[in-house]
Protein backbone atom coordinates (compact mmCIF):
# COMPACT_ATOMS: atom_id res chain seq x y z
CA UNK A 1 0.00 0.00 0.00
CA UNK A 2 1.22 3.46 -0.92
CA UNK A 3 -0.47 6.36 0.86
CA UNK A 4 -0.83 9.76 -0.79
CA UNK A 5 -0.87 12.75 1.56
CA UNK A 6 0.42 16.30 1.31
CA UNK A 7 1.28 15.80 -2.37
CA UNK A 8 3.75 13.03 -1.43
CA UNK A 9 3.83 9.22 -1.43
CA UNK A 10 4.66 7.08 1.60
CA UNK A 11 5.02 3.32 1.76
CA UNK A 12 6.49 0.80 -0.65
CA UNK A 13 7.33 2.41 -3.97
CA UNK A 14 9.11 -0.52 -5.63
CA UNK A 15 7.38 -3.57 -7.04
CA UNK A 16 8.03 -6.55 -9.27
CA UNK A 17 6.35 -7.21 -12.62
CA UNK A 18 2.92 -8.72 -11.96
CA UNK A 19 2.62 -7.20 -8.49
CA UNK A 20 -0.33 -4.98 -7.59
CA UNK A 21 0.20 -1.68 -5.80
CA UNK A 22 -2.73 -0.04 -4.02
CA UNK A 23 -2.58 3.75 -3.86
CA UNK A 24 -4.77 5.29 -1.12
CA UNK A 25 -5.42 9.02 -0.83
CA UNK A 26 -5.55 9.86 2.87
CA UNK A 27 -5.86 13.64 3.08
CA UNK A 28 -8.56 16.00 1.86
CA UNK A 29 -6.97 17.00 -1.45
CA UNK A 30 -7.58 15.28 -4.78
CA UNK A 31 -4.54 13.42 -6.17
CA UNK A 32 -3.63 10.94 -8.89
CA UNK A 33 -0.87 8.33 -8.86
CA UNK A 34 1.21 8.38 -12.02
CA UNK A 35 4.33 6.60 -13.24
CA UNK A 36 7.23 8.85 -14.20
CA UNK A 37 7.26 7.16 -17.63
CA UNK A 38 3.45 7.51 -18.02
CA UNK A 39 2.81 3.74 -18.07
CA UNK A 40 -0.02 4.25 -15.58
CA UNK A 41 -2.10 7.10 -14.22
CA UNK A 42 -5.00 6.61 -11.82
CA UNK A 43 -8.24 8.50 -11.91
CA UNK A 44 -8.39 11.39 -9.43
CA UNK A 45 -8.60 10.05 -5.86
CA UNK A 46 -10.12 11.96 -2.95
CA UNK A 47 -10.24 11.31 0.80
CA UNK A 48 -10.12 7.57 1.48
CA UNK A 49 -10.38 6.40 -2.13
CA UNK A 50 -7.96 3.81 -3.50
CA UNK A 51 -6.82 2.59 -6.89
CA UNK A 52 -4.98 -0.63 -7.72
CA UNK A 53 -2.25 -0.66 -10.35
CA UNK A 54 -0.73 -3.87 -11.72
CA UNK A 55 2.89 -3.44 -12.72
CA UNK A 56 3.21 -5.01 -16.16
CA UNK A 57 6.71 -3.99 -17.20
CA UNK A 58 10.04 -3.47 -15.44
CA UNK A 59 11.18 0.04 -14.67
CA UNK A 60 7.69 1.43 -14.18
Amino acid sequence: VVNISGFAYSGATEASVGQTIRFTEIDGAVHTASAADNTFDTAPLSGGQSADVVIDQPGT
